[in-house]
């Protein structure tokens, strides 16, 4: 879940503001005097009908009239009733803010003020879009993240946020723009509380150039990671992703994973998606003798026990139809595979208690091979059924 930002400032400027009001414009100051009694509706009311209108006010007038119609509607969006009534409130308050620096003319120092507000204003708006992503409304979290990005535009974590809603909405391209800002501002910053959310965009922009079949580029930000952060194993496992996904990735699957394995006899991941590549590939036997050292180094690995137990397997069926079309008896090494399956169904068994297919297995090669636990892996087999 993205974090909100937590802001000190409190929204003091309109006591001082209303030193600088311009008595001379009777209809401006009765919206004035709506927002210093606290009827912001009324101010909202009065304040847009004179912009709108243009004439009423004057230039010289208009980035005043701006600043008080964005103050109110700042004040409505901190009243839940009301909030409702005005669902866009804050962006409302950003564009007269914005207006009112944009209408000023030289001396008049609403350009200051209105600065001073829009900081103000800003944490507001960064909030809002944290909410709308936790709600799932990404294209609302990406327009608040963009108006927060253009108030405080140093603040990496709103250009951070602005991917990832980018990304929730499919436009990747988007997304990785907003991160590459993102990590621009983090190499500026070199703040060490920063790390962790470094490691992630860094990460997620290998993710996002992996998606548009980039994959050199993706690579490039996971040595950039892997440097940065010698010994995270997220860098090292989404590198083992990116060559799953993209074979023709220099130096190619099988080079690279074999690479991992020299540099570290002991790397079970790049073992795995090695075996995984030659078994895929037809070269069973040497897939085989990966998993098997897998086991060897962990007996409990899921995946190797998988891989294993159905190699055995696929050969026992394999012998018993031979065996069937030439009516022989059975071969030794029909019993020799079942029995090297075994193990591996056990410790899938213990993984996946309910899972019926481990069960069966068991309860038919224990049984072929004369086994004691034959009978109460058929017990279990039965009342599992049920």
């Amino acid at each position: 879940m993205i974090k909100k930002s937590i802001s000190a400032i409190v929204l003091g400027l309109c006591m001082w503001a209303t030193l600088v009001a311009q008595p001379e414009a009777p209809t401006l100051v009765s919206g004035i005097k709506a927002f210093q009694q606290e009827d912001y509706e009324t101010s909202i009311r009065i304040l847009a009908k004179l912009i709108e209108d243009e004439g009423p006010v004057s230039k010289i007038n208009l980035p005043e009239a701006h600043f008080y119609l964005a103050q109110a509607y700042y004040q409505i969006s901190k009243d839940p009733v009301k909030a409702a009534i005005y669902p866009e409130a804050l962006l409302r308050a950003y564009n007269h803010l914005m207006a009112s620096k944009n209408t000023d003319s030289p001396g008049s120092g609403y350009q200051r003020i209105a600065d001073v507000a829009l900081e103000v204003l800003w944490p507001a708006i960064y909030n809002t879009g944290v909410d709308a992503y936790n709600q799932q409304d990404f294209n609302r979290a990406v327009v608040f993240f963009s108006k927060a990005r253009q108030i405080n535009p140093r603040f990496f974590e709103s250009a951070l946020n602005q991917g990832y809603a980018h990304w929730q909405v499919g436009d990747t391209l988007a997304a990785i723009k907003s991160w590459q800002k993102s990590l621009e501002l983090y190499r500026i910053l070199k703040n060490d509380e920063n790390q962790r959310t470094l490691e992630t965009t860094l990460l997620m922009l290998a993710g996002a150039y992996s998606q548009r079949n980039m994959p050199e580029e993706a690579r490039a930000f996971l040595l950039e990671g892997m440097a940065l952060f010698p010994g995270r194993y997220a860098f090292h496992e989404a590198e083992i992703v990116l060559y799953n996904l993209h074979e023709n990735l220099p130096p190619g699957p099988e080079n690279r994973f074999r690479e991992i394995i020299h540099e570290n006899p002991y790397d079970i991941s790049a073992k795995l998606a090695l075996a995984k590549h030659l078994e895929n590939s037809g070269n069973h036997a040497s897939a085989l003798k990966l998993f098997e050292e897998i086991i060897s180094q962990k007996p409990v690995h899921f995946e190797a026990n998988l891989h294993v137990a159905s190699y055995y397997i696929n050969q026992a069926i394999a012998l018993e139809t031979q065996n069937k079309s030439t009516r022989e008896a059975l071969p030794p090494a029909f019993h020799a595979n079942l029995e090297k399956a075994v193990p591996c169904l056990k410790v899938l068994h213990e993984a996946q208690p309910d899972n019926t297919e481990w069960l069966r297995q068991l309860a038919t090669s224990t049984q072929i091979l004369g086994l004691e636990e034959a009978e109460s892996y058929r017990k279990l087999l039965k009342k599992a059924s049920q």
